[in-house]
């Protein structure tokens, strides 16, 4: 979880939503009237202005939401084409390295970031000019920051690993991060500034190059620098996309300021070390995970062939699971400057939308997940394989955690918002150290315990359990606020229907074998709907606020 969008996009677990908009969107205008007043009531005038701005905000973030959900779709349509593609080509051991040179890459690469995409979230949202101030001179620090990093990525690189193919690798997949580190603060220029058509097209073409140049390459080559080189291209395009759009959009002039360019970093700092121990944390875990998947009873080559199988097999499961996170672009893109504005002009309404942002994510979220966890097996073996049916457990417990993550990191959003970073950056690094002392207990016993594939079990496990602390701190810092008895009762009626549909499954699973899926989906929509989990009355209003949008602009 990170509360910037994720580096690598489909490459991290994580490529950082609408379902928090729709539900927001027909609440935001009464809020703002019914919450209670902290200050004096405003004139009548005053009032109407303000809840005119409310929902011409809410309306641009939805058509937002549509044009970036309709990107989202097109995208992970190729990607998981791509993803599924890789495992089956290359098989558990081969696709452990592959997976192991692409989180190192993207891992190091965490440190490029700098913090700036937050920072522009917050900021740009409210002053677009305020970017051609700083762009230009955080561009240079980050290029130098980059140069230091290659450097470092291989030198690490040839330490760890004796395959000169692998270190090759490794090097093409962080001039990639590279490419997206600063595609991100692009997009992040132009979600800002609500201009996101093009960022929309971008995201479709770059995918589709990837797809289509990992198609074309897995058909004469099996090595690793081949396969990654498509992505390269994507990102490639996509910045020669993006540039001239930010350009035209936000009217970016890069100059330098070497003032201006301290003072940005400097204010950047609490956001930079929040991302670089979350996200950290969401990397860490492939290199723990194949350092403490090893068996002492077995010889050294041996064992390490065995800890590239459980990198792979736990690949294979994060790929999958990743399909729960279709949405958490959305939140950043998205949700991030709808809320920076509303607490512009109140706090009211800045707490009414995030309430009803959550609930909006999380009964898109809990449907999504359950339908991955409770059908692993056969998610796995359609996409994958059956050689990969040992990373099944994996995906059954890692699925559900993204339910969390998709909390923590809304939490995580408000609290940066409020100018409360510091707080968010300590959570993040009580989170990160607890993950390694955590994955040194579970996954060694784990892998003892369940054998072939268990390795992935405990990881998941800490995954999850880390995912759940982080979310509830971040809750408990927000303070009371941040829920109230509409959300407490979605998310009750949420539960509920996924208990019934779990029940369905365990007791329909001779019968019905794989088809059982079908019927625990509808089994959790009629009790969604039947106990009001889900109002059709706010599916009906969002629809009617997207057909009046232009009538909201005037």
């Amino acid at each position: 979880m990170s509360v910037e969008p994720p580096n690598g996009s489909e490459s991290t677990v994580g490529e950082a939503p609408a379902g928090g908009e729709a539900v927001a969107a027909t609440d935001v205008a009464t809020a703002v009237k019914t919450e209670e007043a902290t200050t004096e009531a405003p004139s009548d005038d005053h009032a109407a202005k303000e809840e005119e701005h409310a929902q011409r905000d809410v309306a641009t973030a939805m058509r937002n939401a549509v044009k970036l959900g309709l990107s989202l779709m097109a995208t992970w349509a190729v990607a998981l084409g791509v993803r599924f593609i890789l495992p089956r080509f290359l098989g558990p051991e081969r696709f452990g390295q592959y997976t192991w040179a692409e989180s190192t890459a993207a891992l190091a690469f965490i440190f490029a970031g700098l913090g700036l995409n937050t920072y522009i979230q917050r900021e740009v949202s409210v002053k677009p000019s305020h970017a051609s101030d700083f762009f230009g001179g955080v561009l240079v620090a980050r290029l130098t920051v980059m140069l230091a990093l290659f450097l470092a990525l291989y030198g690490y690189a040839a330490h760890a690993e004796n395959d000169p193919e692998v270190h090759l690798t490794v090097l093409v997949f962080g001039l990639t991060q590279a490419l997206m580190v600063t595609n991100e603060s692009l997009a992040a220029l132009l979600q800002a500034s609500t201009k996101v058509g093009r960022l929309a097209i971008a995201n479709v073409a770059a995918k589709l190059v990837w797809g289509v140049g990992v198609v074309a390459m897995v058909q004469v080559t099996h090595r690793y620098p081949l396969l990654a080189l498509p992505m390269f291209l994507a990102e490639l395009l996509k910045a020669l996309v993006l540039w001239p759009s930010v350009r035209k959009e936000v009217g970016l002039v890069l100059r330098f300021d070497s003032k201006v360019t301290k003072t940005v970093l400097i204010a950047c700092i609490p956001f930079f070390v929040n991302t670089i121990s979350y996200t950290m944390g969401n990397k860490l875990d492939v290199a723990l995970l194949k350092s403490l998947a090893t068996d002492a009873s077995k010889g050294v080559a041996e064992a390490a062939q065995a800890a590239k199988v459980e990198v792979g097999l736990y690949g294979a499961a994060q790929n999958l699971a990743s399909l729960a996170m279709l949405l958490a672009p959305l939140e950043a893109w998205v949700i991030t400057p709808l809320l920076t504005r509303a607490l512009k002009r109140s706090e009211d309404e800045f707490f009414a939308i995030l309430r009803r942002a959550v609930e909006g994510i999380l009964i898109v979220a809990i449907p999504a997940t359950m339908t991955i966890s409770l059908g692993a097996s056969l998610w796995v073996r359609l996409t994958t394989g059956a050689k990969y049916l040992d990373a099944a457990a994996s995906l059954q417990q890692l699925a559900p955690s993204f339910v969390f993550t998709y909390a923590a990191v809304l939490f995580a959003t408000a609290l940066i918002i409020m100018k409360r970073s510091w707080s968010v950056t300590l959570i993040s690094l009580s989170r990160l150290m607890l993950q390694p002392l955590l994955m040194w207990l579970v996954i060694p016993w784990a892998h003892k315990k369940f054998g072939v594939g268990g390795a992935g079990m405990g990881d998941a496990f800490c995954f999850t359990f880390l995912e759940l602390y982080a979310s509830m701190v971040f809750l408990y810092t927000l303070g009371r606020r941040a829920l109230d008895k509409r959300l407490l009762a979605a998310l009750g009626k949420s539960m509920l229907a996924y208990a019934a549909a779990s029940a369905v499954d365990h007791f329909s699973k001779p019968y019905l074998g794989d088809l059982r899926i079908a019927a625990d989906l509808v089994v959790y929509l009629v009790v969604v709907l039947a106990t009001g989990g889900v109002r059709l009355s706010d599916v009906k209003a969002v629809i009617g606020m997207v057909r009046n949008r232009k009538n909201l602009a005037k």
